[in-house]
């Protein structure tokens, strides 16, 4: 019912055409009742045929009049009011829509003859510059937002998410004519010591300044990615593992040239690199290659080797894998039992030939295989097993002793890595095994191509350790980080010369006349 009595709304248009009908029908009813009229009249006259001839033609000008006059009104109309009109209701409807973009139109461009639709044409047009406007605006704070998105906040290079993103675009785009793909993993050597000596703040710095020494190294247009901590990675496309390599190598020199003794830190800032290289239709997956390219850098975190490594061949990474996993699995296996850890003890002999102590050295045996610490050293420091590592060795050589299986009198000399000092845990086995020093002289080994974390809380507990009868020694002295300042700070009795110190004494350059001032 209320649809029967609500009122029909009906365009301008059909409103002015109706009124076009209407009065032809008007105009046309007038003339015939007219016409007709005069022909009633009977009485027939010269005269008479004139005026009725007369009136006929004045009637039908006025009709042809009226229907012109009408035509030129309605398209005035039409034109001045009604398309106007019908845009305006067009332009609004599209408001209401919530159209994104609103397109100029030429006909809301061009001012209306009628004062009242202009302000409204000028209103709606002020309208919608305004609403593009805030579209415009609100388009370019969501492209911010999705690039912040894709931006490491620390380094401000791209994140993970880029990196993802960017290689699921690479293998989709099937017009992209890059044929082969090389992706560089980067890991920061010893950055856990360098940001637990020297506070987050500086570790902060250090990330910022590699990941700019890098980008900087790259080839124009490639991308540097944050995987997270201090992992990086970029993707070199239409690159060999030459091509690969001397990238690495342009990072390395990069990286070597940056004082970073600016922020502070006196010891080198270096990465390692592992490179894996691949056909972009063959690899497909990801994490196949990023899997090679851990292995490579599994390898270039060896010592002895040159920071740099590549996986060639697909068909070698399970092989790769294999020996990775035999070495992390043996390592935890080891740690969760330390009956398998096999320790070799190396004779060390005084200079009357006398036996002075036995070196403890470790070996990992799993099923056949004995691992050498080249090979398990790695992932010990990947995974940042370090005082795990040392609670293990403790023990196992705890286990040795008990089983009299060292000659009464005869020293051990202990290897632990710096960074495990600071634990309790640490501590407290070491103290525990003090108990065996009347029988066995302990000596312990810092290591001094570790990078000493926390230097003044090393040098406490050392202090406690050699006041319950530990010997301090400080191993391979001058191979790595600041020894002297190790033997200002640190109570060391004992100090091990590396053998490339050793070598340098028989120079006739600078290093030889330095070398013999040292302590020996």
């Amino acid at each position: 019912m209320k649809s029967l009595l609500k009122p029909a709304r009906r365009s301008i248009t059909h409103w002015l055409t109706l009124y076009f009908i209407v009065n032809a029908l008007v105009m046309l009813v007038f003339g015939s009742v007219g016409i007709y009229r005069l022909h009633l009249i009977d009485t027939p006259s010269p005269e008479l045929e004139n005026f009725k001839s007369t009136v006929f033609d004045f009637l039908v000008l006025i009709g042809v009049g009226l229907l012109v006059s009408a035509l030129i009104a309605y398209y005035l109309i039409q034109l001045s009011v009604a398309r106007p009109l019908t845009q305006l209701a067009r332009t609004i409807s599209s408001l209401q829509a919530g159209t994104t973009k609103l397109e100029q139109d030429e006909m809301l461009e061009q001012p209306s003859a009628l004062l009242e639709l202009e302000t409204v044409r000028q209103s709606i047009q002020h309208y919608r510059q305004r609403l593009n406007e805030a579209h415009s605006a609100l388009e370019n704070k969501n492209a911010a937002f999705r690039e912040q998105a894709r931006r490491d906040a620390l380094t401000g290079i791209h994140n993970r998410r880029a990196f993802e993103e960017d290689w699921m675009t690479l293998i989709k785009d099937r017009r992209n004519p890059a044929h082969q793909v090389a992706l560089l993993l980067f890991d920061c050597d010893h950055f856990k010591p360098i940001n637990d000596t020297y506070g987050h703040h500086v570790g902060d710095q250090v990330l910022k300044s590699v990941a700019d020494s890098v980008s900087r190294a790259l080839r124009v247009g490639d991308r540097l990615y944050r995987l997270g901590g201090d992992e990086f990675a970029t993707l070199l496309l239409d690159a060999d593992d030459l091509q690969a390599r001397s990238v690495a190598s342009r990072c390395i020199e990069t990286l070597r040239q940056q004082d970073f003794r600016k922020m502070g830190v006196n010891e080198p800032v270096s990465i390692s690199i592992g490179i894996a290289v691949g056909e972009v239709k063959e690899v497909g997956d990801l994490t196949r290659l990023q899997a090679r390219a851990d292995v490579a850098m599994y390898q270039a975190k060896r010592p002895g080797n040159q920071k740099i490594a590549v996986h060639h061949k697909e068909g070698i990474l399970e092989d790769d894998t294999l020996v990775a996993s035999l070495e992390t699995s043996a390592l935890y296996e080891t740690l969760v039992n330390p009956s398998r850890m096999e320790i070799h003890f190396q004779r060390i002999v005084a200079l009357n030939g006398q036996p002075d102590y036995h070196e403890a050295l470790c070996r990992i045996r799993h099923g056949k295989t004995l691992l050498t610490p080249d090979r398990f050293m790695p992932v010990v420091q990947t995974r940042r097993l370090e005082a795990e590592f040392d609670v293990t060795v403790i023990q196992r050589i705890m286990q040795i002793i008990e089983e009299g299986l060292i000659p009464e009198g005869h020293g051990i000399s202990i290897n632990l890595f710096a960074q495990s000092l600071p634990h309790a845990e640490i501590i407290s086995h070491l103290l525990e095994i003090t108990r065996y020093i009347d029988r066995h002289p302990l000596m312990l080994e810092i290591t001094e191509t570790s990078l000493v974390p926390q230097l003044e809380d090393v040098a406490y507990y050392l202090k406690i350790l050699r006041t319950n009868g530990f010997q301090i020694a400080l191993d391979d002295f001058g191979s790595g980080y600041s020894p002297l300042r190790y033997l200002a700070d640190l109570p060391v009795e004992v100090i091990k010369f590396d053998m490339s110190l050793i070598r340098k004494l028989q120079s006739q350059d600078r290093a030889g006349v330095v070398l013999p001032t040292l302590p020996s």
